[in-house]
């Protein structure tokens, strides 16, 4: 669900390509990026909301090298709405939801 309790669609097409997240989830939310010169201009999930004047550059709040650096912080308050987006392979994806899940204690 997005912010408006609206279910995400992940079998939208667009231009006869499947993408992972709508254009609510990545707008509306904090957003991470593993790296921006991975993500920005390589990937349908931000390209395509940047296209359509959904969002812009300026919407993806930081990556992995702000984050460790300490040049931005991380989710800032419980309430907080965060989304991630991994420009690489899906082996990262899988292995940072698993890094996560045993943070959380899921």
């Amino acid at each position: 669900m997005d912010q408006a309790g609206h279910p995400l669609r992940s079998d939208r097409r667009l231009q006869s390509r499947l993408w992972e997240a709508d254009d609510a989830l990545i707008a509306g939310e904090t957003l991470f990026v593993d790296s921006r010169e991975t993500t920005l201009g390589h990937i349908e999930e931000l390209d395509i909301p940047i296209a359509r004047n959904v969002m812009t550059a300026d919407n993806v709040w930081a990556d992995f090298y702000d984050l460790v650096s300490g040049t931005a912080p991380g989710q800032t308050s419980e309430s907080e709405i965060t989304a991630f987006k991994n420009g690489g392979g899906a082996h990262l994806a899988l292995i940072i939801a698993r890094y996560l899940s045993g943070l959380a204690g899921a």
